[in-house]
């Protein structure tokens, strides 16, 4: 059963193509703060994932980060999720990243569960 408090802890190496050279700011080889964001939402998801139900996912509704120190390509980043309320389908969860150095990340991210199916099949109505 999920409950606050509960933590998920992500590990990745920053890999050029998680740099801000490959999002478009040459020569910055660096953890980009897009890809982190993208660490700390993948975090979020496993999180809850062994908890969904068959048919169901999440989606990412908001995030508040600060990216706090750069991290250099090559290095290891530590993301931990930790679920800090729920309300009905709503999940928030703190989110804190750290290198092997510095911390590199604090905020919040939000999460909604849904129904798959239904939600892919109202992306295919027309405007």
């Amino acid at each position: 059963m999920l409950t606050v408090g509960q933590q998920f802890t992500l590990q990745r190496e920053v890999r050029p193509e998680h740099t801000a050279d490959v999002l478009g700011n040459p020569g910055v080889m660096v953890l980009g703060t897009p890809m982190l964001v993208s660490f700390a939402e993948v975090a979020c998801h496993q999180l809850l994932l062994p908890h969904l139900k068959p048919g169901q996912g999440t989606v990412g509704t908001a995030v508040n980060i600060r990216h706090i120190k750069a991290t250099p390509l090559g290095m290891s980043v530590t993301i931990v999720a930790t679920l800090r309320e729920v309300d009905r389908r709503r999940y928030l969860f703190d989110v804190e990243g750290r290198d092997a150095r510095h911390q590199i990340l604090s905020g919040q991210h939000e999460r909604f569960v849904l129904e798959l199916a239904p939600f892919l099949a109202g992306l295919q109505q027309p405007a």
